[in-house]
């Protein structure tokens, strides 16, 4: 016979990004006689343990961004095999607050403000717009089309893409504008569009 007093501290480690917070509850370890198959104590947490983690939260440096399209020729948005030169355009974002190591996962959703309902690649003219036969697509940096979607920060939203993630930090996103034939006679005019962004931070 003989006491056995053993002084355990449990530690939470960090193996990767923390992005959000969330509760840990149950069997977390064990002392176990090997010679006779048996625990000698188990670990529990009883309950939960909730872990709340600061991560970054984020504000829009670029709330209204202006492309200028230049003027291009009808032939060369009529012509569906030529390439148009597409404008740059750059989302900024400061992100601040965080824990050292948190992150926060950034999604981004377009919409067409003239058309909140569409969920294609193609951004509508506005309404004042006199060209006709035409439309505006976006890329990413990656030269990825963008699909619209409605106008929401919930999790899933249609046509919803990650971003990245970020810790304290300026954030850029980088994405191109061009002219695109919709169908039809392209006619001259002017072609203006305008579409919205969401930021979700998941």
């Amino acid at each position: 016979m003989y006491a056995y007093t053993p002084s355990v501290k449990i530690e939470l480690v960090k193996t990767g990004p923390i992005t959000a917070g969330g509760r840990m509850t149950g069997l977390v370890g064990t002392f176990t006689a090997l010679d006779h198959g048996m625990d000698f104590q188990r670990y529990v947490i009883s309950g939960n343990l909730e872990i709340k983690p600061r991560v970054p939260t984020c504000t829009v440096s670029t709330p209204t961004i202006a492309v200028g399209m230049g003027k291009v020729h009808v032939s060369a948005v009529a012509d569906k095999g030529a390439t148009n030169p597409a404008r740059p355009l750059e989302i900024r974002l400061q992100c601040s607050g965080g824990d050292v190591g948190a992150h926060t996962r950034m999604f981004m959703t377009l919409s067409d403000a003239a058309d909140p309902s569409n969920q294609s690649s193609t951004l509508s003219l506005s309404r004042s717009s006199t060209a006709t036969g035409v439309g505006i697509q976006i890329l990413r940096g990656d030269n990825t089309l963008v699909s619209f979607g409605p106008d929401s920060a919930v999790a899933g939203n249609p046509n919803q893409w990650q971003v990245g993630e970020f810790g304290n930090d300026q954030v850029s996103i980088p994405l191109k504008a061009r002219y695109i034939p919709t169908g039809g006679k392209v006619g001259p005019g002017t072609a203006n569009a305008a579409a919205t962004f969401t930021m979700s931070y998941q």
